[in-house]
């Protein structure tokens, strides 16, 4: 195992091969490329400047239900993912988290195609940075990050079953394109999901019970379907008027929201097969399906289900 800084506290078995060594690692410590480490011990007091484990693929680390613990507000990093096809597993076993107060609780760079599966990060900046491309999270969950719960900025990127709670600005951001977002819970934050970049895919998730919006759309050509937004202080879906349009709602379900249930400020979007109910709870005048453009024929309602609509000349259905 190659050391930055401190030494390891056992010596890791290795040297034939890639074969899985139980062991404890120092804050500061680089595992691999081609090793397999999995944790016997929690890693406190993690204080930087380095990350609190570095991990170069291909690599696989096992955090074996154990912790990494960081010191929030000196710029921490908790796991930072570089090489390509890094494998790391929280292994939690009912653990609720892995990895507390680092300010950027993992950072998925390098060439990517890495996988990571229960990492469960709590009281971060930035829970999850994703800033590479193919890679896949899954099975994990974000909580009470003071910025955004996971922040994808790489392409291809596949989000499964991801819960992200309580994110000062938004649980998920999505800025880069053709990455795929499914079975994953958004809430409690101020923003549900944030999708600013081009040809992405949300797909049977949900935004409930966030500050102001469940899910904002500022890319093109996204697809959002079978998705839902309840609860939600303002809108539950909203295609912003930062939008070059061209994006496509389908089957997604909204209800209960303070604002409108849809809202709509750009052209040329298609809205279909939706569901939008019992919304204005606020009672400010909107309605359950909005569409803000100059001329509402521009964008395409078909076969939506809803009680009112701010639409005089029919174009919404």
């Amino acid at each position: 195992m190659t050391r930055i800084g401190k030494t390891l506290l056992a010596t890791l078995a290795l040297t034939l091969g890639p074969a899985a060594a139980h062991a404890q690692v120092s804050c500061g410590d680089v595992i691999g490329p081609n090793e397999t480490v999995v944790l016997s011990g929690d890693l406190l007091d993690c204080a930087g400047p380095e990350p609190a484990l570095t991990i170069v693929g291909p690599a696989t680390l096992d955090l074996n239900a154990f912790r990494i613990d960081c010191d929030l507000g000196a710029e921490t990093v908790g796991l930072l993912i570089v090489g390509e096809r890094a494998v790391v597993r929280g292994n939690v076993r009912g653990t609720s988290d892995n990895l507390n107060r680092c300010d950027r609780a993992v950072v998925v760079a390098g060439e990517g195609r890495h996988r990571l599966t229960e990492i469960n990060p709590h009281e971060s900046v930035i829970g999850i940075d994703i800033q590479s491309d193919r890679n896949v999270v899954e099975d994990s969950v974000v909580e009470s990050a003071s910025a955004y719960g996971v922040l994808v900025g790489g392409d291809g990127n596949r989000l499964r079953n991801v819960e992200s709670n309580g994110a000062a600005a938004a649980a998920l951001q999505v800025s880069g394109s053709r990455n795929r977002v499914t079975n994953s819970a958004l809430n409690a934050s101020d923003v549900g999901a944030r999708i600013t970049g081009d040809r992405n895919v949300v797909r049977d998730s949900a935004a409930n019970l966030n500050a102001r919006h469940g899910f904002v759309i500022m890319g093109e050509r996204n697809l959002v379907v079978k998705n839902r937004a309840g609860n939600n202080t303002e809108h539950g879906f909203w295609v912003s008027f930062s939008s070059p349009g061209r994006n496509r709602l389908s089957r997604n379900d909204a209800y209960a929201n303070g604002a409108a249930g849809m809202i709509v400020w750009t052209e040329g979007n298609r809205l279909s097969r939706n569901s939008s109910l019992v919304n204005d709870k606020s009672e400010a005048g909107h309605a359950d399906l909005e569409d803000r453009t100059e001329d509402c024929t521009t964008n395409r309602w078909r076969n939506n289900v809803y009680m009112t609509s701010n639409s005089l000349s029919g174009c919404i259905q």
